[in-house]
């Protein structure tokens, strides 16, 4: 079995409470290329609504709406093969200041660490990584009373996962793998969404030239919310997510690629006034990537998801997401990207005495980044703006934004 070989199990999904096999896990490494890369990095963003939220929310967001952001950052790309093994690093540390909103300052850690070797005719890999940010205003309700409660909440993720595939390069390869994540809350009031999770499950991957790949999946997430006991934090203390599905993947001469992936989930609420109510029903993925000349490249995605998730506090979410990018080299130092998404959320959750609840929105946005490289010997410089646009069956959360920024960065 060779190096390219060792399957990969990547780490996906909102605070770590995705399901890893529902969408982009289970792929097969590919062999990769001894690289050391740092990059230092300045970034000024102006927001229009750094809030996001509509007027009448915005007393109780406790901020200003409009904004100024400035995040110096340093990033790691590294990869270290080593006879049939390597290990890797990847990700970013920063920091964001604020001229407006100080209590939105907080460090932003993103940074993930893997290894893998060969193992008689297996392949195993393991990574493990850390998260800490600001959570996302856009995705946390706002309470009747209180603002700094509503605002300032600083979301801590740990996660490690293993994989292990056993086969040849060609034929069926059955895997299995088992991830567990453990995601905590600053703020007392968010207290009630902080989650230990396990997951466990395997398949079997079939590989063809000819054909492409197939990968049939089953696996099981148990999610605690340890803190909800009924008094202080309500909603479901546990929950069930059990997955079965198959994916498959084609390579269409060079220039087009693409998959489609249909599944079923099966949602549980656990142990509480919510228990036997859940999600029963199929979910899908599909995305498309073609190369349409020399300088232009398309790719498509589309998705429905049935995940646990953190955020509004709710038990789950049910997602349908459809983006399309095209990036168009304008010549060798400058690319332009143009992406338009859409995305429509339902929420089951426990509302509480405090909460505004928020059922459902809908989500569009367009984002446009204009990439130099090299200005000047190291650097790099990436110019991007995006509008954006939610309207939710609660009117309080409505919101629109823009958001201009300038990035400049260093290699070494």
């Amino acid at each position: 079995m060779a190096k390219r070989d060792i399957a990969k199990l990547a780490f996906v999904g909102s605070l770590g409470l995705a399901v890893p096999v529902q969408a982009q896990t289970v792929l097969p490494a590919q062999q990769g290329q001894q690289r050391s890369v740092i990059t230092a990095s300045v970034t000024s963003l102006y927001d229009s609504n750094i809030a996001r939220a509509s007027d009448a929310a915005l007393s109780r967001r406790g901020l200003e709406k409009d904004d100024f952001r400035f995040t110096p950052t340093l990033s790691a790309d590294i990869y270290k093969p080593f006879g049939a093994s390597y290990v890797s690093l990847a990700g970013s540390v920063g920091y964001d200041i604020h001229a407006r909103n100080s209590v939105l300052d907080r460090e932003r850690i993103d940074l993930t660490a893997g290894a893998g070797s060969k193992a008689g005719p297996c392949g195993v890999n393991v990574t493990g990584g850390y998260q800490r940010r600001q959570s996302d205003l856009a995705d946390l309700n706002i309470l009747t009373t209180g603002s700094a409660a509503t605002t300032k909440n600083t979301e801590s993720i740990f996660h490690v996962e293993s994989l292990i595939a056993c086969g040849g390069a060609v034929g069926i390869k059955p895997f299995a793998m088992l991830s567990y994540s453990d995601s905590q809350n600053s703020s007392q009031q968010r207290k009630g969404s902080d989650a230990e999770s396990v997951t466990y499950g395997g398949g079997l991957l079939y590989t063809q030239p000819s054909i492409g790949e197939i990968r049939v999946y089953v696996a099981q997430r148990d999610v605690d919310f340890s803190q909800r006991d009924g008094v202080n934090y309500l909603g479901a203390p546990e929950l069930r997510a059990r997955y079965g599905g198959v994916r498959f993947e084609r390579n269409i001469g060079a220039r087009l690629s693409g998959h489609v992936q249909l599944a079923y989930a099966d949602v549980d609420q656990r142990n509480g006034t919510t228990s036997g109510q859940g999600f029963d029903g199929v979910t899908w993925e599909a995305g498309l990537n073609l190369r349409a000349s020399s300088r232009l490249t398309l790719d498509a995605t589309a998705a429905r998801t049935a995940d646990p998730s953190l955020g509004f506090n709710v038990d789950y979410i049910v997602m349908e997401d459809y983006q399309l990018t095209a990036a168009y080299t304008l010549n060798e130092r400058m690319t332009l990207t143009v992406t338009g998404s859409h995305r429509a959320r339902d929420f089951t959750y426990s509302n509480t005495a405090v909460a505004i609840p928020v059922n459902e929105d809908k989500t569009n946005r367009i984002q446009a980044a204009l990439r130099i490289q090299p200005i000047m010997g190291r650097f790099s410089l990436t110019a991007n703006a995006e509008y954006s646009k939610r309207n939710a069956d609660t009117d309080f959360y409505d919101y629109n934004g823009v958001r201009i920024g300038l990035t400049l960065g260093a290699q070494f």
